[in-house]
């Protein structure tokens, strides 16, 4: 048995920022991490010289905390340029001011269901379906959002929730409504007006600056935690820890905790937690990129992306000499791996390339992997099942940190910092 003073459940970028903390304050700590790589869904990876990530990754932040240890990488800044797939239409992002490539009738339409939206002002805060009729109308709401929420958060948007909109979804006023759909000079209304991306190496590279290596121990899943007596089992080792910062997604402790097991109100709250988890199809092609777009949304229903961005669009060092690359994203529910990888990469090569986006002729190098965690569902049971877990957690000494060990809607600077305030926190009571 290894006893250590801080144990690190994970070396995703909220568990790395954690070790910085400590590290920064002389502290003993050691990482585990089950997979064979360093960054959770920060990490990237290299295929024939084709470097791509798990999902797609921009640092956008102005938390000064973070782009300290980010800004020491080089990087590329870029203006954000998205465009939505609709039918065969091509429309600037957000969708809702930039109608313009729509035809008459459907502008209309969209103009009449926004006219009547008020019958939905005395419920639109009851869920997320009836918040976006209230914001876009009927029609917009039927044929983009609702149709979207399906693909990327694989559930029906009135079974959401809608505190964690904030900025997320741009809310125009209807003369701007008028205008987008006048005019294809639209400004930019995106949330992040700058988006940075490492010049080599993928979004990994960004997390270098806080990678100590020498107390990360790969490939090590936790089997068991022994919450009573602070004991983490590994599949190669056993730790007897002080203090446990565990960025492992709450579901995953109905697996290896028996005293959460044991209780059934907490059993039934982890059971009623809801997310996605998703493929990620990389591709690699001879030749010059279809499509210059950083990334790009898809709402048809019969097409499985519901999202895909270009690699080599945010650094040409990500492809090698007259390449360029492409990712896309499948969502599922509750994490099911629920498609032959096969036919659903076959599939997306072919419904990429009828769209326009890539040439299937050229295509050199492509892969396909499934990851159980992507997106945290807001269901309208979410706070009150994540409170009960938390308050157990943080009762019995265990520190949540990250987008899953929270269960919140973190971006990549948030995990950051949830992590490193964790471990300061400590520190500052200690």
């Amino acid at each position: 048995m290894k006893k250590v003073n801080n144990l690190i459940l994970g070396a995703g970028i909220s568990g790395l920022a954690a070790a910085q903390c400590l590290y920064e304050k002389n502290q003993e700590f050691v990482i585990v991490e089950q997979n064979d790589y360093i960054g959770g869904l920060c990490a990237s990876y290299n295929i024939d010289g084709f470097i791509f990530d798990y999902f797609v990754h921009f640092s956008f932040t102005a938390n000064e905390l973070v782009r300290g240890y980010f800004d020491v990488v080089p990087y590329n800044s870029h203006v954000p340029n998205p465009y939505n797939y609709y039918h065969g239409l091509w429309i600037k992002h957000p969708a809702q001011n930039n109608l313009f490539p729509l035809d008459e009738r459907e502008k209309a339409e969209i103009l009449k269901g926004i006219k009547n939206r008020n019958k939905y002002s005395d419920v639109w805060s009851d869920n997320y379906e009836n918040w976006l009729r209230y914001q876009f109308g009927d029609y917009f709401a039927e044929h983009f959002s609702l149709a979207y929420t399906r693909k990327y958060w694989a559930e029906d948007a009135k079974n959401m929730e809608t505190s964690w909109i904030g900025n997320r979804i741009y809310q125009p006023s209807l003369d701007e409504i008028r205008y987008g759909m006048e005019n294809s000079d639209t400004p930019v209304t995106f949330y992040a007006k700058e988006m940075r991306y490492p010049i080599s190496g993928g979004f990994n590279n960004f997390l270098k600056p806080i990678i100590h290596s020498e107390s990360i121990c790969l490939g090590e899943k936790v089997a068991k935690i022994d919450i009573i007596n602070k004991i983490v089992y590994t599949n190669n080792e056993v730790y007897e820890y002080n203090n446990l910062f565990s960025s492992i997604p709450l579901p995953e402790l109905l697996n290896i905790c028996d005293s959460v097991n044991s209780d059934e109100s907490l059993r039934q709250a982890i059971m009623d937690l809801h997310w996605t988890g998703g493929y990620i199809v990389s591709l690699g092609f001879k030749g010059i990129n279809p499509r210059e777009d950083l990334w790009d949304y898809v709402y048809d229903d019969d097409i499985f992306v519901s999202r895909y961005y270009s690699p080599s669009s945010m650094s040409c060092q990500s492809v090698p000499d007259g390449c360029y690359s492409l990712q896309a994203e499948i969502y599922t529910k509750d994490g099911t791996d629920s498609y032959d990888e096969d036919d659903l990469l076959n599939s997306v090569i072919n419904q990429l390339d009828r769209m326009g986006v890539v040439r299937k002729s050229e295509l050199v190098v492509k892969d396909i992997r499934f990851v159980k965690y992507c997106n945290i569902v807001f269901d309208h049971k979410i706070y009150q099942n994540r409170n009960l877990i938390i308050n157990y957690l943080s009762s019995n000494s265990v520190i949540p940190i990250g987008r899953f060990g929270e269960w919140e809607y973190y971006w990549s600077d948030q995990s950051f910092i949830s992590g490193y305030l964790a471990a300061k926190n400590l520190l500052n009571c200690d």
